[in-house]
This record gives structure tokens, sequence and C-alpha cells, in this order.
């Protein structure tokens, strides 16, 4: 465990660096958000999910990021596990390319479905999932990364009724909370309500743990083999702008791209050397 934790944080190091190199070159943000759940995204790529782009493959992981504004998150998590080329990341956001700032399924065949309009995942994965079930494949397994601002969305909670009906064996939802909007924090602007009751008032099994904790996250995804009441939503309390101390927890992050002297200042933090336009 110890050798598997410290790969991972140097890979979490590496996936926020490049995240930070996409966003200067494509000149694209949404820094804050796409660094909040970096970690998750290295447990999930690193540790947890099985085949999640193999589409031959009948009985496999399928991941959705419902939070598709952390899409370069997404694409340095893929890079990082070898499922593309690191060298790809250079076109992000660039014209004609397949890594556009929100995902795109046709651009890019890799994804489960395509994102950036907020409140679809869980309703997606929970189809997806139930098709899956009604084939007497019970193996599969879904996983959802949201934000917790998305949570504003009334679609998010038709599909977990639907899920919490059909006893939806598989299902992980994992909620960034990281207590960001776009605007402002989720406390100022729709109050400061639990997320866990609301799911546990819903028949969900709910966890709770810190989403930046790379170590903890290993054991919470540990559990999932253990579970017996479906679904399960994993609440992950992170930090916007995670791992680089000017950028945790100021808003302007969310949309602003980093200039040359932050971009060497964030991977010297980071530990990464750091040559502009290159990843690592």
């Amino acid at each position: 465990m110890d050798e598997l934790l410290e790969s991972l944080q140097k890979s979490a190091a590496r996936i926020r660096g490049n995240c930070i190199m996409m966003a200067f070159s494509g000149k694209s943000s949404h820094l804050s958000s796409a660094l909040s759940c970096a970690d998750l995204l290295t447990v999930l790529f690193g540790a947890v999910l099985k085949h999640p782009t193999e589409k031959s493959i009948k009985k496999r992981d399928r991941f959705f990021l419902s939070k598709g504004h952390a899409a370069s998150a997404l694409y340095a998590a893929m890079a990082e596990f070898s499922l593309i080329q690191k060298k790809e990341l250079g076109t992000y956001c660039q014209t004609d390319s397949r890594l556009s700032n929100h995902p795109c399924r046709t651009m890019f065949p890799l994804l489960e479905f395509s994102s950036g309009s907020l409140g679809y995942g869980l309703g997606m994965a929970s189809g997806m999932l139930m098709g899956c079930q009604m084939n007497d494949d019970f193996e599969s397994r879904a996983f959802v990364l949201m934000g917790d601002g998305e949570t504003n969305e009334g679609s998010v909670w038709e599909a977990a009724m639907f899920a919490a009906a059909q006893k939806l064996k598989n299902l992980v939802a994992i909620v960034d909370h990281n207590n960001m909007q776009a605007t402002s924090l989720n406390d100022h602007l729709t109050g400061n309500t639990s997320l866990a009751e609301k799911f546990a008032s819903f028949g969900w099994t709910v966890i709770s743990c810190n989403g930046n904790d790379i170590g903890e996250l290993l054991q919470i995804f540990a559990r999932l083999n253990s579970i017996e009441k479906w679904p399960v939503v994993i609440l992950a309390d992170t930090t916007g702008g995670a791992g680089i101390h000017f950028m945790e927890k100021d808003q302007v992050w969310f949309y602003r791209t980093p200039r040359e002297n932050e971009v060497k200042q964030a991977f010297e933090e980071l530990a990464l050397p750091c040559k502009l336009g290159e990843y690592v």
C-alpha cells in the first residue's frame, strides 16, 4: 500500500501540473474545479477502474465525468495512466482537437458521454447500468463524478430517486464537495444544507471522506466490495484549487488563466520540472 500510495501521490502532482500547463497553453481555465478533483481521478484511474475505455469488453467499469468543466483533469489523468498519449495534451482547446474544454464523445469516443451541461451524468449512468443488469450483467460498475454545485439541478434528484428505487447495485456517485460555484460559494448561493442528509433520505448509502487525501480514498474505494445497501454516494470534501497554495479557495481561479510566472510558481510548488508548453 505504501508503494502504491507514493506512486499515486506523484501521479497526482503530474496531473495537477499538466492541468495548469493546459490552461496556460490552451487559454482555458476551470482550474479550481480541475485541481479539486485531481486526487479523485488519480485514484479512480490509477487503482479502481477496470477497463474504463475498452468498449469491446462487456463487463467493465464505466466512468462519467458529469462536471464536464473539469475536462482538463480527466485528460491529464487519462494521459498519466496511458489511456492517451501525453503529447496529445498539447492539443487541448486547439482547433479540431478531440480534447475540447468540455468532453465531447463525438470527438473523443473513449468517453461514455458528452458533458458540459450539468445534471445529466447520474441519470445517464443509472440508465446504462440498468441496461447492463437487464442483460444479466451484474459485474459492471458505474462511477459518476459530480460537482456539489451540480446538485442544484433537479435532474440529479430525479436520477437519485430512480437509482434508489431500483436498488442499483454497483452505482457509485462521487460528489466533489469543494463548496465553489462559478460566481460564489455554495453556502452563499443555496444555503448550508447537508448533502449527506439529502442522499440518505433518498435511500442511498452515504460515505464521507477527505477527497484530497489519496490514502483515505484508497481505503474508501476498497470498502465498496463490502457494501450491502446500494446505490452509494461518496461525499468527497475537497478544496478548490487543491495543491497550489495561491489558487486554493480563491474564486478567481474558476475562470482565470494562469500567467507564465504563475505556471512556474505552481510547478515549483509541485516539485516538477517546468518548460512552458511541455508536459510531465
